[in-house]
């Protein structure tokens, strides 16, 4: 109940646009610094700057898959796996290649060759 009295109060406080869009790429600074305070108390050094909110695990997938990989690359996921991430390596012009896995051995390695 007080999850929804918070998230009521700050829906009151925010304009429309700010709902539904961080004010920067990064994600919400403020957000961001919380996250780094956090993470600091664990004796670690991280600071705002060095942190990325997304919009969920597609979201993630699609950072890392632009940031690694280039258009026409070869990428292997296991199979079966998540059909989103064929989904988006398709979408990013990426090649690729379903690798053979199953629960209690993982991917098949040898089938790369």
């Amino acid at each position: 109940m007080e999850l929804r009295q918070c998230l009521s109060r700050a829906k009151r406080r925010e304009t429309e646009t700010e709902q539904h869009y961080y004010d920067e790429p990064l994600g919400y600074f403020a957000l961001r610094q919380q996250i780094a305070a956090r993470i600091h108390h664990s004796q670690h050094e991280v600071s705002a700057d060095n942190l990325v909110i997304t919009h969920g695990c597609q979201h993630s997938l699609l950072l890392a898959l632009m940031s690694a990989t280039e258009p026409d690359d070869i990428v292997a996921i296991e199979s079966p796996g998540f059909y989103g991430a064929i989904q988006l390596l398709e979408a990013l012009n990426r090649k690729v290649i379903e690798m053979p896995s199953s629960p209690s051995t993982g991917i098949d390695v040898e089938a790369f060759q």
